[in-house]
């Protein structure tokens, strides 16, 4: 009998249909006015002085609701400490981070005082787990999804925090840790959503955080979405590149700018892994995942220009080579939307897909189920216990 604990926040679902994304899209275009995208220094200045009013208190200010009332809220990243699996951290679209300590069962807001609500990404250092990272920005690319301001680390368990900078990389999609060298970390970075902008890619940090290198750039509207090393041999990282840009009017999801690449040597090169893989100008949102226990076995998930899911792709040779798995789950027409995959920790033949719904593959990717049917739709994240792999957590 699996334990699986849901989190879940119901949404509109932005970029469904016309009358759907309407909220969402007037939200955006309210405060855009009069140009094409919200200026990230007004963005700066309402968040400064929020935290003022947060110091020096509201209790003679009286407000008023603005709307709209229905914008769509999400769970978008969690993570769980591996040492006490009860103490469970989550990051929403727009509502920050909060934690529990009593496996999900009530929860406290830890990260308000940072002025930054839109959240894209939470590690725990795997050497000290009370250190958590927070990478801001919400990186789904929802009408809603609102820019953050870079990265964030708490060594207190999230009480208190410190700014690591990062701030222009607008939305990240993925934090992760050298498991031997928690000295070294990687993020994913997408770049802003409504416009182009240099600061795309993977970025490399040797101390803490403290200073960061970019490693991998593609182009200013190729971003990095998803991030996998290693742990048998942490120099060799994945890296999922995802070219998307939104307008007041368009949505391009995909481009020449996709694709995974591939460094041996801790992100100084990197090469692009093409045997097998979709290619082309449409290739939109991938997620990729490394089996644990295995290494050499790899999975990723392919979504197209305009969001369709064209396939799960496996490779058993360390991403050298790649084929298709036997079939795979049929997605939805806004997968740049979810785009996530995991692998069992113990087990290189059990595979989840999370979006709309959640699939599982007992078989290596030959054949798959619904695990989810019976909760809430729209899956951002997938935590799965290391010493139970029927111990889930999923936020949606």
């Amino acid at each position: 009998m699996k334990k699986i604990l849901f989190l879940t926040l119901v949404l509109v679902l932005s970029g469904c249909a016309k009358k759907e994304e309407a909220p969402s899209r007037w939200f955006y275009l309210q405060r855009a006015y009069p140009h094409k995208t919200i200026n990230p220094e007004a963005v700066k200045r309402a968040r400064n002085q929020y935290l003022r009013l947060r110091r020096f208190g509201t209790k003679n200010m009286i407000w008023q609701l603005a709307g709209p009332t229905n914008i769509g809220g999400r769970v978008t990243a969690l993570a769980v400490n591996p040492l006490a699996t009860n103490i469970i951290y989550i990051g929403t679209a727009d509502g920050g981070v909060f934690k529990s300590i009593d496996n999900g069962h009530t929860w406290t807001p830890i990260f308000d005082n940072t002025g930054v609500l839109s959240i894209g990404a939470i590690a725990i250092d795997p050497q000290d787990t009370a250190t958590i990272y927070v990478g801001t920005g919400e990186a789904n690319s929802s009408g809603d999804s609102f820019d953050g301001n870079g990265i964030y680390v708490s060594h207190d368990g999230g009480m208190t925090w410190t700014h690591l900078g990062l701030d222009n990389t607008a939305h990240i999609g993925r934090i992760v840790i050298n498991p031997v060298n928690d000295s070294i970390i990687y993020v994913a970075a997408m770049g802003r959503l409504f416009s182009t902008n240099p600061e795309r890619g993977v970025y490399k940090s040797t101390d803490m955080g403290a200073t960061w290198q970019r490693v991998l750039f593609v182009n200013d509207t190729t971003g990095c979405i998803d991030l996998a090393i290693n742990p048998d041999a942490p120099d060799t990282i994945y890296a999922a590149m995802w070219q998307r840009i939104r307008g007041r009017d368009f949505r391009f999801v995909g481009g020449n700018g996709s694709g995974i690449y591939r460094s041996l040597d801790g992100g100084a090169t990197w090469t692009k892994l093409t045997n097998g893989l979709p290619a082309g100008d449409n290739i939109g949102r991938i997620g990729i995942a490394i089996a644990p226990s295995s290494p050499s076995v790899l999975y990723a998930v392919f979504s197209d220009h305009p969001g369709n899911r064209i396939g799960i792709f496996k490779s058993t040779d360390g991403g050298n080579t790649w084929h298709p798995t036997g079939s795979y789950p049929e997605g939805t027409s806004y997968e740049w939307y979810f785009g996530n995959i995991r692998v069992a920790p113990t087990n290189p033949n059990i595979v989840y897909v999370i979006g709309l719904n959640g699939y599982i593959s007992t078989d290596g990717g030959n054949s798959w189920n619904d695990f989810t049917n019976s909760i809430h739709v729209d899956h951002h994240d997938l935590w799965i216990d290391p010493s139970d792999i029927n111990h889930l957590v999923i936020g949606n």
